[in-house]
């Protein structure tokens, strides 16, 4: 396994050269995000809320805000449904990214286009997304923690969607599940070492996302590329002659 620098490095090194199409991909997600973002910004947040708020030390700045803020008439049902279509959009076109990243890590020719090539299987991504998001957020029910392990767990189920359009997002899931068996905490520390990142794209208005998330997307890429390798190895190891898992179900 090549370590958390290399990956980076190398991730670093694929960006800078293919920085117009990785830089262009990024701004359209940038964008959907900022779309989201003002979107949220439409909620009238209830009176029962603000009053709570009033009533809680330290929560008198939120509730002044939220008094502050224009009510601009529309039923919060239609903007959390907004935000929901908004947010199946940005998963689409994050699976494109994705697309993109692993194929920059694998060394093959990338289409400027490529964040947008989702539409061929939109049904297939809007599945995984919701399965997805409603695992985490069950798990997150129970602390924090769990979630971050969820999340950790079903971290490669896209990039093993990349690369076989036929696998079922179920079985996706649980084909991360058992790449990241005792791996989890090695993605973690690599999660954490972007944290600067993430609080400069705070600051920056997310512009700053142009750079990092191309760059945080392909060492996600090339993580996902060394656990494929490193099964691949003990499989050899363990069947001589034989390279993958179809293998295997072959020569028995």
């Amino acid at each position: 396994m090549k370590s958390r620098i290399e990956l980076k490095f190398r991730a670093r090194e694929l960006f800078f050269n293919n920085w117009v199409v990785f830089a262009l991909s990024a701004a359209v997600l940038w964008i959907v995000s900022r779309i989201q973002v003002q979107i949220m910004n439409l909620q009238t947040v209830p009176e029962e809320s603000i009053l709570l708020a009033e009533a809680t030390p330290g929560m008198e700045i939120f509730a002044e805000t939220w008094r502050a803020a224009p009510d601009f008439g529309i039923p919060n049902w239609q903007i959390y449904l907004a935000i929901f279509l908004i947010g199946v959009l940005w998963a689409v076109l994050d699976y494109g990214f994705s697309s993109l990243a692993l194929r920059a890590v694998k060394d093959e020719d990338l289409p400027d286009v490529e964040v947008f090539s989702a539409y061929k299987r939109f049904g297939r991504w809007v599945i995984f997304y919701l399965i997805y998001m409603v695992k985490v957020m069950l798990w997150s029910i129970f602390f924090i923690i769990p979630g971050i392990i969820a999340a950790l767990n079903y971290s490669q189920a896209v990039f093993l969607m990349v690369e076989d359009e036929k696998l079922k997002p179920l079985d996706a899931i649980k084909k991360s599940i058992a790449l990241m068996r005792g791996r989890k905490l090695e993605l973690f520390t690599i999660w954490v070492s972007f944290i600067g990142f993430h609080i400069l794209a705070l600051f920056s208005w997310g512009v700053s996302t142009l750079y990092s998330a191309p760059y945080m997307k392909m060492t996600y890429a090339g993580y996902y590329r060394e656990l494929i390798t490193a099964q691949s190895n003990v499989q050899s190891s363990a069947w001589p002659g034989v390279h993958s898992a179809d293998d295997v179900s072959r020569e028995s």
